[in-house]
């Protein structure tokens, strides 16, 4: 018996685009304040400093967190009648409220004690948001080689895979703030960083078992080390960390 080629080849097809990503039938369009819109896939709701966290899966069945305040007027009614459905019909829609806000360690420190790029200086970082799992602490120094090698591959993976679900904080081990500020500047660097002045504090206070840099330590939001290495050994492990979320 002859077969048909083209319809094996269409099966094919059919069969990778039916089971290999989310069922597209699940999947919606959500817009952000920018007005740019992406097809996901609503599963659950959190919230997070009293503002709702939508939970979804991509079209590529990865998951993704997104706080109301980066959505349209209409993608947070969309988010805000989800939870009034799942109410009324008994299932529990909110799984946290404000759990993670209060069991965040670092926060107290990090209202008043982070700064952020902008354009050629470093400024308050006014607008910090907790994430919804996991810190990722970044431990360098301008004057250290494989710091400046390492830096830009987090650079980019930040830039591309940036979510909710965690946030990079650099912790400077220059001996300057010029030379903090000139590192930043020089790599671009996109995520807050933990004031010069208080970073002695801060390993004194919070000791995470750094010894050789680059290191990146990556906790929850109460402090426990779920991964702890030098960086580049520890980057592949983050990489799937944060996708698993």
């Amino acid at each position: 018996m002859k077969l048909n080629i083209s319809l094996i080849i269409t099966l094919t097809i059919l069969s990778l685009t039916m089971f290999g990503n989310v069922s597209s039938a699940k999947l919606e369009n959500w817009t952000n304040k920018e007005g740019k819109t992406i097809l996901l896939d609503l599963i659950e709701v959190k919230t997070v400093e009293s503002k709702l966290v939508g939970i979804f899966y991509t079209s590529k069945n990865k998951k993704a967190a997104v706080r109301e305040e980066t959505l349209s007027a209409e993608s947070v009614a969309k988010l805000k009648a989800w939870v009034s459905k799942e109410i009324i019909e008994g299932k529990p829609a909110m799984v946290s409220s404000d759990s993670s806000a209060s069991k965040d360690k670092f926060s107290p420190l990090f209202s008043e004690d982070l700064v952020e790029l902008d354009d050629k200086k470093l400024v308050a970082a006014s607008d910090f948001q907790t994430p919804v799992n996991f810190y990722v602490f970044y431990y360098a120094a301008s004057t250290c080689p494989k710091c400046k090698e390492f830096t830009p591959t987090l650079v980019k993976f930040y830039n591309k895979e940036k979510t909710d679900n965690f946030e990079v904080i650099l912790i400077s081990l220059d001996n300057s703030e010029n030379a903090m500020t000139s590192y930043a500047v020089s790599n671009k660097m996109p995520w807050p960083q933990l004031m010069h002045s208080k970073v002695k504090q801060f390993m004194q206070s919070n000791p995470q078992g750094v010894s050789r840099f680059p290191a990146l330590v990556v906790t929850d939001l109460e402090g426990k080390i779920v991964k702890s290495d030098v960086a580049e050994s520890i980057f592949p492990d983050l990489k799937k960390l944060i996708a698993a979320e």
